[in-house]
């Protein structure tokens, strides 16, 4: 049972770090506004835990944590290569939750591949 909420402790960080960085690095024309991005994050946290807290059997022989670090280490080159930049946008409080839950995401990913 612990592994299952460890898997959606991962893909839930996973998908809100990729929301924050299309957040972060779009700018405000071609940006999605406030609204649409809480929307997103609300349908992203009750979808994960509904499917992996129902344990459906299709994805049980699933094992994204390899395709989740590929796209970790991608988004970790954008927002590197997006602040050496500077095309960042001025919000730091985006900033740093992406770079909080990214930090917690790559921990926890590569703790679900030790076991």
């Amino acid at each position: 049972m612990f592994d299952i909420y460890k898997r959606t402790l991962t893909m839930l960080l996973w998908g809100i770090s990729l929301v924050n960085i299309v957040k972060l690095t779009s700018s405000k024309s071609q940006g999605m506004s406030d609204s649409v991005y809480f929307i997103l994050i609300t349908i992203l946290i009750f979808t994960l835990i509904i499917l992996f807290l129902k344990k459906r059997a299709f994805l049980k022989p699933c094992r994204p944590n390899f395709v989740a670090v590929f796209f970790i280490l991608i988004l970790v080159y954008i927002m590197i290569k997006d602040i050496i930049s500077g095309k960042v946008i001025v919000n730091y409080i985006f900033l740093i939750f992406t770079l909080v839950s990214m930090i917690m995401l790559m921990i926890s990913t590569f703790y679900e591949l030790q076991d």
